[in-house]
Parts: structure tokens; C-alpha cells; sequence
């Protein structure tokens, strides 16, 4: 049969829809070659590129928090969770095709990227894409898909680290909410320990229903700038969201010579922030004036007499590191501090000093009074009462029953306060041993029923009231013991193993706690 003239096909292709209309028989082969007539402009040049291989390498691998996502987005170098397989991207690497299976069909999308920060991503995508030429490049593909309204799409990375904030504290503010103004009440802005953390302190509105005193401690974790704006993003350290991805925001800043405005999100999508005037909660910001340190620390503390480097200190109570420099005192755990502390006011007893600081606790801040005690070149004994709002009430309620000790970090072995050997006549197999093999050494057997001995090293000791303090330090675990006690003489012999009986006692390291039990 010769092949059809194009007309011919037109026509044959009408009567066929004819003939088939007025057949109730074959309505359901009607049904199916209208669909196919339908759907062949859509689908009839679905054909896909040739892309060649390792055309797209994605910069952003890790985990990613999404707004309303309860799990993180993986990325990985040709994979995003959300969007499927990267099959290309163009010459400057700021479009890129994606293709993903879905339950309704074979999707590709065309997304731009827009890396604001290492730890925020942002993109916007186009909606599903169902036709693709085989001579079309990405560039003329995305230009015709992109719509101008396209929603940003706001990532942010998961195990972010927190830097410093485009701001500093202390301030105050007022507060706009959708629901009304707040400027009847001040609000207040303090930095905490951490130097990238700030708490926010909200006060209730008369003026503005529903609203409540409350703090939302954050921390920074990127700055941008885009077309001229300011951003910055937050995450939030105090809260009970369902979510990872709940915790964050973004916020939009505007800076003035005293203060200035800040404008954050109502959730992590960020939506909102084309503009600071829409914004779901908008701050009015004026800088206060910061405490200023007005006395110093003593100089025990600071540095040794030989020596210009910084003293650090452990307490043996809490395992805490303890940091001096003439007016500022930082207290850290694994790296991360846990209070700072500014010298306001400074009473010199000698070997004793009693101090007035203003603390900061985690996010708490006031005033607060510290006893320092030179016990030795090593060892200081500290004493801290309640923090106070008040600088002149710090001092009224210190309490001298709680002691924590600092033992400087590095600091050589000492030699021990005793020598020997000492048991117990009623609990032979008990014993101690000072001094053997070395000066610093003890060997310790503390069980009536066995012989199990643990080895410790004197780090330090010094007597007070007749009363004898040793530290000392288990060899294996490197943990410190304070022990509490004084020694009882019997014959005036110090050859025999029981004439001088050494009662030392392990104490909770934050008492002074005194016991005598005879061996």
C-alpha cells in the first residue's frame, strides 16, 4: 500500500473519530484514540538528552534541615532527597536539571542555587517539567520554566557550627508582632558565657493579647549579605520544637548609629524576609552600656613569679577548667565555656581575697562573691556564694561550708607528707605504703579481704588547724581524691610499722569534712 498524503492522513484520522463517535461498540477504542490525539503534543517530544557522564557534581554534600521536615535532606555529590538524580548543570554552575520518580510519573526539574553561607543553602526549583527536546540545553530549559514568583527554598546545615552574631550585647528593644506594638514594656538582649549564644528576654504587652514573658536563648550560625541586605541566621538553644528543623530562623537586620532593627522569620522556611516590614516579628534595638571591670584578680592566679604564661587551673570537684587574666576569670568544660566573670570589686586579706565579680552563667548573669584561698603554690581553695542582682548585697550570705579546690594543671608530683609503711593490727591485709618507690608514690590496700592495691601519686598537701590535706591522683584513671585527716603518735617511735598511724579519709571534694577512726 503507498504510503498516505499528509492531507489523506487528516482525513482518514476524522473519519476514523467519526465513524467511531457513532459507534456505541467501539465507544471505548473512541476513548482511547481521543487520549492518544490528546496526549502526543505533550509526551510526543519527551525525548531526553544524552547527558555525558560526571556532568554534575553537587558542592553541598551533608545533612540538611528543611522547614516541616522531620528528617534531614541528604545531599550527596549527584543526589538531593527532595529533588532526585542531578543529571546536569550548566557552564556557571548556577543551573541545574534534576530528574525524580514519583508516585504520579517521571518528573524533572530545573533549580537554581544559591549557597548564602556554608551552613545555609537556598535554591528555588520549577514545577514539574514535562517536555524536553534533545538538542535543548539547560540554560534555555530553565530560562522558559522559571516562573517569576518561584518561592526560596531555605537549607540549613545539620551540625552547624555557631560563629560570632553581626551584633553585640547588652541592648534593649521593643517588639512588633502581626498582633500589635510592644512599647510600653523594655526587653532586653545579654550575651551568655558562650560567646555566639544571647538570650532574649521578651516582657509582656497590656497592650498586645496573648503575649508572655519569656527568653529565647540562640546562637548564630551564618551571615550574608544579598543585594545590598543584611541576613543572618539563628538557631534556637532553649526550645521544644518536634523538630530539628523548627529550631531555626532567618533574620533580616538594618543598622543605625546607636542601635537599629532586626527582623526574624516566623519559622525556617524564611519566607517572608523579601522585606523587614514583613518580617513576623520585627525589633527596635538601642545599645546599652556593658559592665566594666574595675579591680584585678590576684596574681597567684594569673601567672607564676618565674613565668609570663597563663595559669590553668582544674577544680577536683567538678572537673572544670579555670582560666585568670588580670580582669576577666573564664570557667570552661571541654572547650566550651561555662561562665566569665568581670573583677568589680577586690578586698586583699593577703593570702586570702575576698572579691565581688559580675558572672555569667550559661545565660544567667548578676553579681556574685568569691573567696580565694592560697593554700600553695599549686593548690587555692574558692568559695562562691548565690549570683545577686545587687553588687552590694553579693557578699551578705556567703556560705564557707562548700569549698571547691584548684589544683594548677601541670603542676610536678609532690613529695609525699609521710613516709612507710602502716597497717592495721585487727585488719593485717589493709595497708598504705608513703614514699616507695618513689617519694611521690602510695601504694594503697584499703580492703580487710584483699590484697587488690591501687597506686596514687601525691599532687599536693598543706595543713590547716592540725588538720592534714593530701590530694592525691590514681595512676590509671587519673582521677583526684581529696583526703582529710591527721596523723596520732604512739611511743614517740617512728620505726615501728603502727607507731605512726596515718588517718587519712577520702571526703566529698566540695566539704570539709574532718574524721578520726583509730587503725
Amino acid at each position: 500500500t503507498p504510503p498516505l498524503h499528509k492531507d489523506e492522513k487528516t482525513k482518514l484520522s476524522l473519519s476514523v473519530f467519526i465513524c467511531l463517535r457513532h459507534d456505541t461498540y467501539h465507544r471505548q477504542q473512541m476513548i482511547m484514540i481521543v487520549a492518544l490525539f490528546v496526549l502526543l503534543p505533550i509526551y510526543g517530544c519527551a525525548q531526553i538528552p544524552d547527558f555525558p557522564a560526571e556532568s554534575c557534581r553537587l558542592k553541598w554534600q551533608g545533612s540538611w534541615y528543611l522547614s516541616e521536615r522531620t528528617t534531614p535532606v541528604l545531599i550527596n555529590v549527584s543526589w538531593v532527597d527532595s529533588l532526585g538524580e542531578c543529571l546536569a548543570m550548566n557552564h556557571h554552575n548556577d543551573h541545574y536539571l534534576f530528574h525524580l520518580n514519583t508516585g504520579s510519573g517521571s518528573c524533572y526539574r530545573c533549580v537554581a542555587f544559591f549557597p548564602a553561607h556554608t551552613n545555609v543553602l537556598q535554591f528555588k526549583q520549577t514545577s514539574c517539567i514535562r517536555s524536553l527536546t534533545a538538542n535543548e540545553n539547560i540554560d534555555s530549559v530553565c530560562r522558559r520554566s522559571f516562573r517569576g514568583d518561584a518561592p526560596m527554598t531555605t537549607l540549613f546545615r545539620a551540625n552547624s557550627t555557631s560563629e560570632l552574631c553581626p551584633f553585640e550585647a547588652p541592648f534593649n528593644f521593643t517588639y512588633l508582632f502581626i498582633d500589635g506594638s510592644c512599647t510600653s514594656r523594655i526587653s532586653t538582649v545579654t550575651a551568655c558565657a558562650n560567646p555566639h549564644r544571647f538570650r532574649f528576654q521578651y516582657q509582656a504587652c497590656p497592650e498586645v493579647p496573648h503575649t508572655e514573658t519569656h527568653a529565647d536563648e540562640l546562637e548564630c550560625i551564618a551571615k550574608w549579605n544579598s543585594f545590598g541586605v543584611e541576613y543572618f541566621a539563628i538557631r534556637l538553644t532553649n526550645s521544644f520544637a518536634s523538630s530539628s528543623s523548627a529550631r531555626f530562623r532567618c533574620v533580616i537586620h538594618e543598622r543605625a548609629s546607636s542601635g537599629g532593627r532586626m527582623g526574624i522569620s516566623a519559622d525556617a522556611s524564611c519566607n517572608e524576609l523579601t522585606d523587614i516590614s514583613f518580617a513576623s516579628t520585627v525589633l527596635n534595638y538601642k545599645q546599652d552600656s556593658s559592665v566594666m571591670a574595675r579591680c584585678h584578680f590576684p596574681s597567684f592566679l594569673i601567672h607564676d613569679s618565674h613565668s609570663e604564661n597563663p595559669r590553668i587551673w582544674k577544680s577536683l570537684v567538678t572537673d572544670y577548667t579555670h582560666e585568670f587574666s588580670r580582669d576577666e576569670w573564664i570557667e570552661q568544660w571541654e572547650g566550651r565555656n561555662r561562665s566569665i566573670s568581670l573583677c568589680v570589686d577586690d578586698e586583699n586579706l593577703g593570702t586570702t581575697h575576698k572579691l565581688v565579680v559580675h558572672a555569667i552563667h550559661g545565660c544567667t548573669s548578676g553579681y556574685q562573691c568569691v573567696k580565694f584561698i592560697k593554700r600553695k603554690r599549686n593548690i587555692v581553695d574558692m568559695v562562691r556564694g548565690k549570683v545577686s542582682n545587687n553588687e552590694f548585697e553579693a557578699c551578705e550570705y556567703l556560705q564557707a561550708e562548700t569549698i571547691e579546690t584548684l589544683l594548677l594543671e601541670g603542676s610536678k608530683a609532690e613529695k609525699c607528707p609521710v613516709r612507710g609503711r602502716h597497717t592495721r593490727s585487727d585488719c593485717p591485709m589493709a595497708a598504705i605504703h608513703f614514699g616507695c618507690p618513689f617519694d611521690h608514690s602510695i601504694q594503697l590496700r584499703p580492703y580487710c579481704n584483699s590484697n587488690r592495691t591501687q597506686e596514687l601519686i601525691c599532687r599536693g598537701h598543706w595543713t590547716e588547724d592540725e588538720v592534714h590535706y593530701l590530694i592525691a591522683e590514681e595512676s590509671e584513671t587519673k582521677r583526684r581524691i581529696c583526703y582529710v585527716g591527721f596523723f596520732v603518735f604512739f611511743c614517740g617511735s617512728r620505726t615501728s610499722s603502727q607507731s605512726m598511724i596515718p588517718l587519712f579519709h577520702p571526703v566529698p571534694l566540695n566539704q570539709k569534712l574532718f574524721i578520726g577512726v583509730a587503725f
